[in-house]
């Protein structure tokens, strides 16, 4: 069987027909080119946003132990109970002035025979309402404490030592109880529970800390 002979228009459509199929494959090709590359951008922009937000967590850490032990630092080494509450009042304005973020919440227990004295600082975005100390036998009811401010309680001649008390407030519309072994029994004491957070940047990082400091003279 003898084959048809092509005429030079078939010829040409031909061609035709399997250039464009040629280029079609070149645009597709480049195309999926285009695509991986930007997936890979894409990729290295996530694992960048990563990185940074791991390491701010990273630092916003670091902070919060080195705020921790300086807190520590100023309930052991003052020598009395006004410089303690001064300077950790003080401290706590610095460091919600300077660092963005930063909030700090502090009950704070000295204690002295039949004396005691309880500090509260507010440095959280809410006001503190519904604030109580109680213990099976004892019970105590602060009044509100607005943001930016403390509460100083004396109560004389209580001829109760309190122990493990429970402590709960209302602030920003959540309940928060903190139970803390207080012992007030025996020598003088301050009892000190800080709770520390940093909030930025879609990262929350809390530290909450609990000092016993023994006072001998």
């Amino acid at each position: 069987m003898v084959g048809k002979k092509l005429t030079r228009k078939k010829l040409e459509f031909i061609c035709g027909v399997n250039k464009m199929k040629g280029q079609f494959f070149i645009i597709a090709t480049i195309i999926v080119l285009l695509g991986l590359f930007m997936i890979r951008n894409l990729f290295n922009v996530y694992d960048t946003v990563r990185r940074q937000t791991s390491y701010s967590s990273d630092i916003s850490d670091m902070n919060l132990m080195q705020i921790g032990d300086e807190y520590k630092r100023i309930i052991d080494f003052q020598p009395d109970n006004l410089s303690v509450m001064n300077n950790l009042w003080n401290f706590s304005l610095f460091l919600t002035n300077k660092i963005d973020g930063f909030h700090h919440f502090s009950f704070i227990i000295f204690s002295n025979d039949d004396n005691l004295s309880i500090v509260v600082e507010n440095f959280l975005p809410y006001d503190i309402v519904n604030l109580s100390m109680s213990t099976p036998d004892f019970y105590y009811n602060f009044s509100t404490i607005s943001n930016g401010d403390n509460e100083i309680v004396n109560l004389h001649d209580t001829n109760i030592s309190i122990e493990n008390i429970t402590i709960s407030y209302s602030c920003g519309g959540q309940w928060i109880v903190e139970k803390l072994p207080v012992n007030t029994t025996g020598e003088k004491k301050i009892h000190a529970f800080l709770d520390n957070y940093i909030e930025k940047n879609n990262i929350y990082l809390e530290k909450k800390d609990f000092y016993i400091r023994e006072i001998n003279n």
